[in-house]
Order: C-alpha cells, then structure tokens, then sequence
C-alpha cells in the first residue's frame, strides 16, 4: 500500500466573511487523495438573517443545512429566518497542491473572528514528511495538538 506523504502549510482561516462581523468561526477540512470535504461553522454576536462568504472558485456540492443559498461567482449567500450560528459544507480541490510532496495550504490570515479552530484530517495512511519540532516543520503555524486513531492524523490550531 502506498503511503502518502503530506506537508502542511497553514496560516490562520480562509476567506473573509463579507460585511458581517463573526464572534467564532471553526473548520474542519478532511484530506482525501485529490478533494477536500470542508465543514465551516460560523457564530455571530447578533442575530442575522443574510450571511456572504468568499469560496474556493472550485467549490462544489455547496450547502447550507436548513437555509437557501444563491452562489455568484465564488461567493455564496445565505439566507433564512434569522439565525446566530451557520454551518458550511462544500468540496474542493483547490486547497491541495499536488507536486513531489503533497501540500495542503490555507491562508487564515484576513477572519476577524475572536474565536477560531481549525481541524485538518489527512488522509488514511498518510504521514507528515518532516517532525513536529524540528528545521524543517510538516506543520506552520506550530499546531494546538496532533492526534490520531490509528489511520488518520488529525492536527488542530485552536485561537481564542
């Protein structure tokens, strides 16, 4: 069985909510061999009944649980009674980048969110090319904990 071998890149959450402040945001992206199945949660300080966000340009089978969704281009909008948390689900190829290496690669840097948590689930079988402490780091910004079930690591960065 032929193992693959991922190095991670992340920098802090993905795309910028557009217009509405968010008082959490937590992420779980599961790695398969060329998709990535995402699942964002959003929490607001205020109740809304209208969210916009920013979308990998290649997000597919994009949902929203119990809301209606309209997509423009790569911005999805979200619409229903008036809520405070939001769930996200959709799949892409675009936060992996296929070379020698495998690299999942993230940029966080623009949520304003207080409270973020990211998950990353790599695929079954795969192991990180480099040590968690070490020169060369598998995983940028150093995470909150690594972890696995025996098939499957699982790395978390928590920021509250």
């Amino acid at each position: 069985m032929k193992i693959a071998t991922w190095l991670g890149v992340l920098l802090l959450l993905l795309a910028p909510a557009l217009g509405q402040p968010l008082s959490g945001y937590s992420a779980t992206y599961t790695l398969f061999a060329d998709i990535v199945v995402v699942e964002e949660h959003f929490t607001f300080p205020t109740p809304i009944s209208s969210f916009s966000w920013r979308l990998p340009l290649n997000a597919e089978v994009v949902e929203s649980p119990g809301k209606s969704l309209s997509i423009a281009k790569d911005t999805v909008t979200i619409e229903g009674s008036v809520f405070t948390t939001l769930t996200l689900k959709y799949l892409t190829t675009s936060l992996l980048e296929k070379s020698h290496d495998r690299f999942f690669v993230l940029d966080t840097s623009r949520i304003t969110a207080p409270s973020r948590k990211i998950t990353v689930v790599l695929p079954e079988g795969a192991t990180l090319k480099y040590p968690l402490h070490g020169v060369q780091a598998s995983l940028i910004p150093q995470p909150s904990a690594v972890e696995t079930d025996g098939k499957r690591i699982t790395i978390r960065w928590d920021e509250t």
